[in-house]
């Protein structure tokens, strides 16, 4: 059997809120970006690279407070905040549970 050893962070979806409001300082979160049920795990693959022009419109809009009750996906949230050197890029997994 061939396998391949990867790292993945795992990280809790609160993290993930709290760490990415403070970055942006707009209220973010997880559950309501992936339309998360209790008890879920969700892979993210996040890119130190910039973004295309779809994600980009779509991270301004919540920025700027134009989509008011929603959070842009976390790999495009994450990935700005790899490209910025605030975590590194790679392989999440984020546990969703209330």
């Amino acid at each position: 059997m061939k396998f391949i050893t990867k790292t993945v962070r795992e990280v809790e979806a609160h993290e993930v809120d709290f760490a990415v409001a403070g970055y942006f300082g707009v209220p973010y979160s997880v559950v309501v970006a992936l339309g998360a049920s209790n008890n879920t795990q969700h892979a993210v693959t996040v890119e130190a690279e910039e973004l295309d022009d779809w994600d980009q419109g779509k991270l301004e809009m919540w920025q700027n407070g134009g989509r008011e009750g929603h959070s842009p996906q976390p790999r495009v949230v994450l990935s700005v905040m790899a490209r910025a050197g605030v975590i590194p890029a790679g392989e999440y997994l984020i546990d969703i549970c209330w």
